[in-house]
């Protein structure tokens, strides 16, 4: 089983994976090259795979570094929901939207439910016309 992958640790990789360099990395001037190699070693570590191909001049992804590419941005996505869900710093409100009968009907009512799941704190109220005009 592979251990929790620290947000750190994740976030440190992806600075480097965009510009393919630790000299680039935008946290470079942050902590500098050796911080930053040492966390994506800790991540290699964890996941038990080499992400990165390293020598003096370049820096290459491994194919597993290029799936964690994408696994990357999933954690640090998930993490950022979790912790703005249980922080409370979601967006809150309501929404309302009065449309025609066909368009509330057919196109905006389809996935409420997804929508609930991404905005829990949003009250949504849908509202079918009829009429030919609608006030703006």
């Amino acid at each position: 089983m592979i251990p929790f992958l620290p947000p750190k640790q994740v976030r440190t990789f992806l600075a480097v994976a965009r510009p393919l360099s630790f000299a680039g990395c935008p946290l470079h001037s942050v902590w500098g090259s050796p911080h930053a190699s040492q966390l994506i070693h800790k991540l290699e570590r964890a996941t038990g795979k080499p992400l990165l191909v390293r020598d003096t001049r370049t820096v290459r992804l491994t194919v597993d570094g290029k799936t964690m590419v994408v696994f990357a941005w999933a954690i640090l996505n998930a993490n950022t929901e979790a912790a703005d869900h249980f922080s409370g710093a979601g967006v809150r409100g309501r929404l309302r939207f009065d449309g025609t009968e066909d368009l509330t009907l057919t196109r905006v009512s389809r996935n409420p439910t997804g929508f609930r799941h991404l905005n829990p704190y949003i009250t949504l109220d849908l509202t079918a016309s009829q009429g030919a005009y609608l006030v703006c």
